[in-house]
């Protein structure tokens, strides 16, 4: 959390798996797993819910949010004072995947919390 405003949020995710992603509206809603979602597809409410390790972020964008992806050895900027979370993609050695094409993700919203599957439902419910 550049900004300080996440702390607590970041360290929940912080070596979990970005297993699913749903937007509603201005809404976001981000599901890290505890696992990496290879014995199952992950896209499903009763699989996700079932994981005792999930944590949910939400985040709402307000007017001029924005989560932006770059490449970590080309394209990243620096963060801003209102990035409130910053994602690295973790990359095997023996993955496919080259350290020169990793991604990164910055994060600036009006509001982000984090919490388990039930900050989604009452969250989804009100919108």
């Amino acid at each position: 959390s550049p900004n300080g405003r996440f702390v607590e949020g970041a360290r929940a995710i912080d070596g979990k798996v970005l297993s699913r992603m749903e937007a509603v509206g201005k809404n976001l809603f981000a599901f890290f797993s505890s696992h990496d979602g290879s014995n199952s597809s992950g896209s499903k409410d009763h699989e996700i819910e079932g994981d005792a390790g999930l944590v949910v972020m939400h985040v709402h964008f307000g007017m001029s949010g924005m989560w932006a992806v770059f490449n970590t050895t080309t394209e990243e900027p620096d963060v801003k004072p209102t990035t409130r979370l910053r994602l690295e993609e973790i990359v095997s050695p023996s993955s496919a995947i080259a350290a020169e094409h990793k991604i990164c993700t910055h994060l600036s919203a009006m509001t982000v919390a984090h919490g388990d599957y039930s900050l989604y439902t009452s969250k989804k419910a009100a919108l």
